[in-house]
């Protein structure tokens, strides 16, 4: 069984503790250092998930460039086979992270009148769109001006 190194120094704080007290006798507040550890551990977790990650990273591009090196053939469009893969599996890490979202879909128009089209103001053959209440009157003060 080994014991985390955050436990170790707790262990050693709390025993320096005890002996500067019974050296010293109780001189009043001591020092907590319970925040500094806590932060150390949080640190070495996130570190250690980071590494964990960039490790996975590595296999999978080494994984893909090896499936390369075994077929070095080039697709249509000239990229290598490994080029690829890498980005094959770039994707696929970046997804199961939940930093990319799946590809959008070309999707058709929701109107089968064709594309928007402003209203034009028929007094100055300008389009316009009027945004709010509030801007209507600054809107038609612009369709006047223009």
């Amino acid at each position: 069984m080994s014991i985390s190194g955050y436990t170790q120094l707790q262990n050693w704080s709390a025993g320096q503790a005890a002996i500067n007290k019974q050296m010293y006798g109780g001189i009043g507040s001591t020092t907590d250092f319970s925040t500094a550890f806590g932060n150390a551990q949080i640190n070495s977790a996130s570190q250690q998930t980071s590494l964990t990650v960039t490790a996975m990273q590595l296999r999978q591009v080494q994984k893909a460039q090896s499936a390369a090196k075994s077929s070095a053939s080039t697709t249509a469009n000239g990229a290598s086979a490994a080029l690829t893969a890498a980005k094959a599996a770039g994707t696929d890490i970046l997804r199961a992270l939940g930093l990319m979202s799946a590809p959008q879909t070309n999707t058709k128009p929701s109107s089968s009148s064709g594309p928007y089209v402003p209203p034009t103001n028929p007094a100055t053959g300008h389009a316009y769109v009027a945004t709010s209440a509030a801007g209507v009157g600054e809107v038609g003060a612009l369709n006047i001006l223009a």
